[in-house]
């Protein structure tokens, strides 16, 4: 049987996932990375929209199900995609995520109504379109695999866009870099590397959404980087780390 590598479908993988990202749901991602190193989970989903994929776990998944059959497999690959982008779309609130452990029970049980309603809306969306994928990819979506994942996600919670609290869930996850909310009153925040780059995350009362933006505040998320240089002037934070 053949051993597959998450390099054997990178250009899978990108086409599927340019082809998903926008129409799951309106809220594009920031792109996605690609680290080969170990993880708990095989893709994942930062605060701010950009989505990770470990080959490692990525290889040991896929090659969990012994198989040979292809359709299965750029399936499976397609659900993981389908799931992240539909994260990216979901109304989560990563500062409540960030207050729990992953040995308390709220934990669970937060993360447990996020993915309910998560598998359903992305499955869903893969089944309704499975003659648009085969006619544009040439494969056919394994459909009783999509129908059993969900089934085993238990009955779904309400899916929850993200599309009408956009600001909200922005503001949400800025708190995770900061230890109070003095941010949300400053009109400007501007922070500056120690090579000197300068971010610009608010002006003029507005949130800079921008994709390099929201890449550096979910690589600042990932190493769990609370902000701590801070001179505050009467509408303006300014930033060093």
């Amino acid at each position: 049987m053949n051993y597959y590598k998450y390099y054997d479908f990178q250009n899978f993988v990108f086409n599927m996932f340019t082809y998903l990202d926008g129409r799951i749901g309106p809220i594009r991602s920031n792109g996605y990375k690609v680290f080969d190193t170990q993880r708990d989970v095989v893709a994942l989903t930062r605060p701010f929209n950009s989505i990770e994929i470990y080959t490692q776990n990525f290889n040991d998944y896929i090659n969990s199900f012994q198989i040979m059959d292809i359709n299965l497999i750029k399936t499976i690959i397609t659900e993981i995609l389908a799931h992240e982008l539909s994260h990216v779309n979901q109304k989560i609130n990563y500062s409540i995520i960030g207050l729990y452990s992953e040995n308390n029970l709220g934990f669970e049980d937060y993360i447990k109504f996020i993915e309910s309603s998560n598998v359903d809306n992305s499955i869903r969306f893969l089944e309704s379109h499975a003659q648009e994928i085969f006619r544009l990819f040439g494969f056919i979506l394994n459909v009783p695999y999509l129908k059993t994942k969900r089934e085993i996600a238990g009955l779904p919670n309400k899916f929850i866009s993200k599309a009408t609290c956009f600001e909200e869930c922005w503001v949400q996850s800025m708190s995770l870099l900061f230890k109070d909310n003095s941010f949300k009153n400053a009109k400007n925040i501007y922070v500056t590397k120690n090579n000197g780059y300068k971010y610009i995350i608010k002006q003029n009362g507005l949130y800079n959404y921008e994709k390099t933006v929201a890449n550096e505040l979910d690589s600042l998320t990932a190493k769990l980087v609370t902000f701590n240089n801070i001179i505050e002037t009467d509408d303006t934070l300014l930033i060093n780390y």
